[in-house]
Formats: structure tokens, sequence, C-alpha cells
């Protein structure tokens, strides 16, 4: 068994830090998106509209991925003056790979009469229903972590085979 050259390390180390550093600066920017909101306002909207759909793409190599998606529109009134949204998450559209968790939150969204909404004081044209969840949050985090300590650790690793001993063992 070949081991990578240290280049090829440093490449790899390289690529999983800078996806990993990636992943948590996005996360971070939805912490202070959120902490930046959670003091609006909020009121009553009345839903409009609301969209089940769903997004195939596909990669070169012929595989395809679906994502289910909604679209909401929903009217609110703040100080007099009535105004449209279509933002449901703060920080980012709805989107999943599993139809199931779509389709259970789109039912719960047909079941209410009502949404409560969160609203800029200065611009209440800039609405939105639900703000980024905590686990969410640092689930990301997480997985950013793993990827930025799995690239530190292939770049300060030794340059041997993982199955090489400086002594070999001895079993008795």
């Amino acid at each position: 068994m070949n081991t990578p050259s240290r280049g090829q390390k440093k490449l790899i180390a390289a690529f999983c830090g800078i996806i990993g550093l990636g992943i948590m600066l996005w996360k971070t920017s939805q912490v202070v998106s959120t902490h930046l909101t959670s003091n609006w306002p909020q009121t009553e909207a009345e839903i409009v509209n609301l969209r089940s759909y769903q997004s195939v793409t596909s990669s070169s190599n012929g595989r395809t991925s679906t994502s289910y998606m909604f679209e909401i529109t929903y009217e609110y009134e703040v100080d007099g003056h009535t105004y449209e949204g279509e933002n449901y998450f703060r920080n980012r559209p709805y989107s999943t790979g599993i139809r199931r968790h779509r389709d259970d939150l789109v039912a719960e969204l047909r079941s209410e009469e009502k949404l409560t909404i969160y609203y800029n004081p200065n611009d209440p044209t800039d609405a939105f229903a639900v703000v980024t969840s905590r686990e969410d949050i640092w689930v990301g985090f997480l997985i950013g972590s793993c990827f930025l300590g799995f690239g530190l650790l292939i770049l300060f690793s030794k340059n041997q085979s993982p199955y090489h001993f400086p002594h070999p063992p001895t079993f008795r």
C-alpha cells in the first residue's frame, strides 16, 4: 500500500480545512443574524398561498438528487399597513432531501389559520416566520469542526503507513 506524499497530504488537509472553516463561517453568520433579529417584533400573518414542489438535479456522472421544497406567501399588518412576505426561514429557503419532512411541515402550516412572523421594525417588508433552529446551527458547527480537525490531523500526522509499527508487535 502506497502512502500519500507530503504534498498530497497538504492538499487533502487544505481541502478539508477550507470546507470546515467555510461551514463554520456560514453557521457563524446564521448565529449573528439570529441574534440581531431575536428582538424583532412579531405579529400574526394569514397564509395566502402554500405550494409544495420538488427539484431534481443531475450530476455529470448520471446520478440524480431530489430536493423537496415549498413556497409560502403570507399577509400581515404593521401600523395599519398591509405587507406580503415570502420568507419562511430567516437565513435560507426551505429545502430538504426527505419528502416526509417537507410534507409534515406543509401539513402543519395548512392546519394553522395564522402564522406568527417576525418583522424588521425599521423595514416591515423584511419578515420571516422561523429563525434558524439552534440544533441546525450546532450540527453545522460540529460538521465543520470534524472537517477542520480531520484536515489538521492529516497535516500533522507523520508520513507513514497506518500499518507501519516502529517495533513489531508481539503477541503471546
